[in-house]
């Protein structure tokens, strides 16, 4: 009698202690650094993510591989390519200023891109902004895409490609596609393109730019297409605020 007494204590006991990382431990933060290739489908959860070198050239979504970004990831970029981020002092890791897309798919929900934070009272990083995200045709190897959801963009720009920026080449059959829905585009480098698509006189390619419901404030320029050729990029612009902007180029330069 006593031994089924003891025996049931201790299996209520073991039951107890199955329960208490439910309820009295958090989930650990996720921070990742990214100083890898994306060549498989992937999806980054609520957290923080840092781009980094990679082979000193940026990480790249390919191979056919979709990057889903959900709602509460904050991924950070720097043109401070040569600085350690903070906290990686003991195995040093290098930011990178910009991520690619080609033969493959990034798709984001509510995501913050932005700058590697600064400590208090600092604007280092902040200072030296990002460049961006650009989508490259990637001929028959597949379609590349990028499609934002209530995401926001601030201190990017850095270099004359824009925020969002896609390209394909002549003679190279090719799709790219970017799409930009309820997002915001904030406090760029001077003059910067919050989107731009260099269709590269193509004559043989496909490919649409779709932006809708959207706040861009203080760039050189909203959207901008160049170069386009026969194939005519389908550009669509609805419900995009543009403050403090020099103009909008949804045509030819």
């Amino acid at each position: 009698m006593k031994l089924s007494k003891l025996c049931a204590f201790f299996l209520f006991a073991a039951m107890l202690v199955s329960l208490l990382p439910t309820v009295a431990q958090a989930e650990t933060p996720i921070v990742e650094y990214v100083d890898y290739d994306i060549t498989a489908d992937t999806t980054w959860h609520a957290g923080d993510y840092y781009i980094c070198k990679v082979d000193n050239r940026e990480p790249r979504v390919t191979n056919g591989a979709t990057l889903t970004i959900e709602s509460g990831a904050k991924i950070y970029f720097s043109t401070r390519t040569t600085a350690t981020l903070p906290g990686t002092e003991s195995d040093p890791k290098n930011p990178y200023s910009s991520l690619t897309v080609t033969n493959g798919t990034l798709s984001a929900t509510s995501v913050a891109f932005t700058t590697v934070p600064d400590s208090p009272e600092e604007t280092t990083w902040q200072d030296a902004g990002w460049n961006g995200i650009r989508a490259v045709g990637a001929g028959e190897a597949g379609t590349t895409s990028l499609s934002f959801t209530n995401c926001t963009f601030e201190y990017s720009g850095f270099n004359e490609d824009g925020t969002l920026y896609g390209v394909q080449s002549n003679g190279i059959n090719s799709e790219v596609n970017i799409s930009v829905t309820g997002c915001t585009f904030r406090n760029p480098n001077a003059g910067a393109t919050a989107i731009r698509y260099n269709n590269g006189h193509n004559t043989i390619g496909s490919g649409t730019v779709s932006v809708s419901n959207s706040s861009i404030t203080g760039y050189g320029r909203g959207v901008q297409v160049v170069q386009n050729g026969d194939d005519a990029v389908n550009t669509t612009v609805f419900k995009a605020l543009m403050v403090e902007i020099s103009g909008i180029e949804p045509l030819t330069s």
